[in-house]
Order: C-alpha cells, then sequence, then structure tokens
C-alpha cells in the first residue's frame, strides 16, 4: 500500500499480491478472508502515502487522481479522458497471448530503449509446461524433494501470474514491470520445482537457466550520463541578481522541470506550455495559468532548451508576452550529459 500511494502503477502488484490468496489451498472462506484482510491493509498504506496529495489534487482541481482516470472524475480542468499513456498495448489477442515473446524481441514494444532480458519470457513459457507436468505426472510424494513450501510457491506465482497480466491489460509499460522482472529468478526457480523430475535434475536445470540469463542480459541505458555525479540532480545557475519579484516561464516539451530546485526558493516557476496542455488547446487548465501568470507584477524570464525556442515563442504569444531582444543566459543541466538550457529576458506586449 505504501508503495502503491508513491507509484500509482504499481496497484497491478497490489492486486495480484491481494486476490493470489484465493489461489493457495484451503477453506474457501479463510482465503477470502486474508484477501480482504490484506487489501484492507493496502487501503491503509495508500490513505498514508497517497491520501495528502490525494485531498489536494481533489480540492484543487477536483480529481483526486488528476489529471488520469477524468472520464470519470469530470474534473473542468482537463479533458474527459482517462490520460493513460495506451501506446504500448497489445494490438489484438494475438499480440496479448504472445506478448513476451514481442517485447523480447523487439523493445520498443514496450518502452523507449532498447534492453534484453529474457526472464519474462521464460518464466511465460516454463510456467504453464510444469503445470501441465505436474498435472500430467503428479507432484512427489517426498516433501524433502521441494524447493519451497508448495503454500508459498503458489502463492506467488499466482501474484505473478496476477500482475503480469493486469499490467499487459492497463500499461504494458516495461518500466512498470521491473518488480515482476527482479522476482523472476525465484519465480522461474519455484516453476521449475514443481516439475516431476529428481532435486538434482531440478537444480541442474534451475542453475544452467540462471546462468543463461545472467550471461544474455543487455541492460537498457537512457545515456543521460556516461558517470555517476555527486549528487542526483546538478545544475549550473547563473546570477540572477534580485528574484523575489521574478517569475520564470517554461514551455516546449522536453522534462526538465528537474532543474527547479536548484534556483532560489523565492522564484515563481510555470509551465505554459507541455506535453499535457499547451496554450492553443482548450483546456480548462489554460485558464489556470492564464490567472497566475497575469497576476504576477514583476519581470518574467524564460527557460527553455534552445531548439524549442520558436515554439516557445509562440506560446508566448498567447499571454501577450514576447522574448525581449539580447543575449540569453545559460543554465546547464547536467542531468543530461551537460545540456544547455536558455533563460532569456520575456517583455510585456502591448495589449
Amino acid at each position: 500500500g505504501f508503495v502503491i500511494g508513491l507509484k500509482l502503477p504499481c496497484i497491478v502488484f497490489g492486486t495480484g499480491l491481494c486476490f493470489a490468496f484465493f489461489g493457495v489451498s484451503g477453506p474457501f472462506r479463510r482465503r477470502f478472508m486474508l484477501s480482504f484482510i490484506f487489501g484492507l491493509g493496502i487501503l491503509a498504506g495508500i490513505a498514508i502515502t497517497y491520501g495528502y496529495w490525494g485531498w489536494f489534487l481533489g480540492h484543487h482541481f477536483s480529481n483526486p487522481m488528476f489529471p488520469y482516470f477524468n472520464d470519470f472524475f469530470k474534473s473542468p480542468l482537463a479533458p474527459l479522458s482517462s490520460a493513460r499513456d495506451v501506446q504500448f498495448l497489445p494490438r489484438s489477442a494475438h499480440d496479448f497471448l504472445l506478448f513476451p515473446f514481442i517485447f523480447t524481441d523487439s523493445p520498443f514494444r514496450t518502452g523507449e530503449i532498447p534492453w534484453r532480458d529474457w526472464r519474462i519470457l521464460i518464466l511465460y513459457v516454463l510456467l504453464p509446461l510444469a503445470l501441465l507436468a505436474r498435472l500430467g505426472f503428479g507432484r512427489s510424494k517426498q516433501n524433502s524433494d521441494a524447493l519451497a513450501r508448495p503454500s508459498a510457491a503458489r502463492y506467488l506465482l499466482w501474484a505473478a501470474v496476477i500482475s503480469y497480466f493486469l499490467w499487459a491489460l492497463m500499461f504494458a509499460i516495461y518500466r512498470y514491470l521491473v518488480p515482476l522482472e527482479m522476482l523472476a529468478p525465484l519465480l522461474i526457480v519455484l516453476a521449475i520445482g514443481m516439475l516431476p523430475l529428481k532435486l538434482q535434475t531440478r537444480g541442474l536445470i534451475a542453475a544452467f537457466i540462471l546462468i543463461v540469463i545472467a550471461a544474455s542480459i543487455q541492460g537498457g541505458n537512457w545515456s543521460r550520463r556516461a558517470s555517476w555525479s555527486d549528487y542526483f540532480i546538478e545544475t549550473g545557475v547563473p546570477a540572477l541578481g534580485k528574484t523575489s519579484d521574478l517569475m520564470i516561464l517554461m514551455a516546449g516539451f522536453d522534462p526538465y522541470s528537474h532543474v527547479i530546485p536548484q534556483f532560489p526558493p523565492d522564484i515563481a516557476f510555470v509551465r505554459i506550455q507541455s506535453n499535457f496542455t499547451s496554450p492553443d488547446q482548450n483546456k480548462g487548465m489554460n485558464a489556470v495559468l492564464h490567472a497566475r501568470v497575469e497576476a504576477h507584477k514583476g519581470r518574467y524570464m524564460l527557460l527553455i532548451a534552445g531548439w524549442q525556442k520558436k515554439q516557445a515563442a509562440e506560446a508566448l504569444g498567447y499571454y501577450h508576452l514576447a522574448l525581449a531582444p539580447g543575449p540569453c543566459q545559460t543554465v546547464v543541466d547536467h542531468l543530461y550529459g551537460d545540456t544547455p538550457l536558455d533563460l532569456c529576458q520575456v517583455t510585456r506586449l502591448n495589449q
């Protein structure tokens, strides 16, 4: 519950862990109560880590999950849509059933960078084969041959199956599947433990598969930096003089708000253009942005990636603002390989 409140897509794992109790042995009433109480614990964790933020969003934006699921909450500040990123979802039933084969062969089907990792695919193939073998040949009568307690193994495997299929239905973005990827080696061993083979044979198979996985992994790389920096975020900010009356506007479509904490805390930042909203769009959020910008009585500056300055200038026009003549200062974003950002003076236009 704590984790879900901090990262909402983790709801697929909370749901999997909750409903996996129905896959273990025991009276239905007991399994139901375990699932129910576990679910209450998840909700309590979400309330602790997400409760205040959800209240804040609901109070200020009329949607406790703003801008997501606005087709349900109907905030006037955003389009009436779920706002989910659906570009990576399986495109057909065929895609859905063979999805681990597809994204293992073509990582760009589930993300923006190349990588190679066979863990999910191996588990996807191995688990049903192990289950069929168990059904066909029966389980071992010797408890000493078990690789794990059957109840624990069944619970974890059911949780993984439910979580995977919810992920494929809701997101299909690979980085949201990382918790399952991390558990996959253990789950592979548990699946191998279901095979009707001698303990030594199962151990050799598990060792071989894990060695193949370790030798074949090629991690993804966003190519932001070639080496670690002293701090997670480092920014070179020029001297700005008096900042108590300064508002810095942001525009374009690149993500760079991580540089804001490196500026003096009395500077107001407003993003007038982004992937969420643009001033030429008929969205309620634009009215909020206009009111905030127009209420400012001090000076303005624009922080923008140089190659998007033309788009930013067009966005400023909707606010009756324009880039002032003269050179811009440079802000260096060290997160993206010492990327320069332009910090330019902005002037008001006569209305």
